[in-house]
This record gives C-alpha cells, sequence and structure tokens, in this order.
C-alpha cells in the first residue's frame, strides 16, 4: 500500500505504533516486525509474541495468515489496523465484518494488491483492498454481547 494511503488512514484512526507483518522495504513505521516469504514462520511466531493490547498496529499479513490474525483479534481486546484482500467467501470474512468497528474498501487511486511473478501472457489476479478496524471497546462490547 502506497504512503498516501497510509497518511490517509493513520489521520483517522492513528497514531499507529508498529507494522506487523511486514519487511524493512515496505513498512509505514520506524517499529515494524520483519516478515519475509523466507522467514514466514519465524516472521508469524514474532508478531505472535507481543502484546497486541498495548499498541495501535498497522497489519498487512499473508492472506493465508489471515485467520490465526483474525482468532487474536477477536480473543483480545486490541486497536489493530488490518489490511486484507476483499474476499467474501473466504472462511474469514464473516468474522472480520462481524467484529471490526469499521472498514473502508480502496478504490482507484489507491493501488490494489498484485501477484509478483506472472508473464505477461497470464496477467496477475487483482485484489480489492479492504481496511478494517478493530477497537478495544468494539471487540469488548461484541464479546460481552455474544455471551450473554
Amino acid at each position: 500500500m502506497g504512503r498516501p494511503a497510509f497518511e490517509t488512514l493513520g489521520a483517522v484512526w492513528g497514531p499507529h505504533t508498529c507494522d506487523l507483518f511486514t519487511t524493512a522495504a515496505a513498512t509505514h513505521l520506524p517499529r515494524f516486525l520483519p516478515l519475509s516469504p523466507a522467514d514466514a514462520a519465524r516472521g508469524c511466531a514474532a508478531a505472535f509474541s507481543v502484546d497486541w493490547a498495548v499498541e495501535n498496529e498497522w497489519e498487512t499479513p499473508p492472506f493465508s495468515f489471515l485467520p490465526q490474525v483474525l482468532a487474536r483479534i477477536t480473543s483480545y481486546s486490541c486497536d489493530i489496523t488490518l489490511v486484507a484482500p476483499r474476499w467474501q467467501h473466504q472462511s474469514w470474512w464473516t468474522l472480520v465484518t462481524r467484529y471490526c468497528a469499521a472498514r473502508v474498501q480502496l478504490n482507484p487511486p489507491f493501488p490494489k494488491f498484485l501477484v509478483a511473478g506472472r508473464t505477461a501472457s497470464s496477467p496477475p489476479p487483482v485484489w480489492r483492498v479492504v481496511i478494517f478496524r478493530f477497537e478495544k471497546a468494539h471487540t469488548t462490547r461484541f464479546n460481552a454481547c455474544a455471551s450473554a
């Protein structure tokens, strides 16, 4: 995601204090937990080893980690801005839309996610990006209603 989109969302839900599941080249924040394709397992473990309740995180996890990320978000009250593809038929979609306090779909001029490594004869798949906002008060209130 480009800097203009990050700054626009940061003006509403920031300031963000830590960037989880990212690389040094892609981070928008001074504090981040790195993640590279060769280091996915360690990066995931590192992101899950910190207390999400004391930060206001910006998260762009690999798509395969979304179920684990959402399990953590819905189990612990935390302030997180989550970047994810708009995949309404994924098992995690209902959970993310139920627990989020707000969501925004980015449309052009903001960039879309592209998959690298495709040849010119096979264009890369493109996903619309949805930014989900989770907030402590909202998640706590939702969990209390669900258990009542």
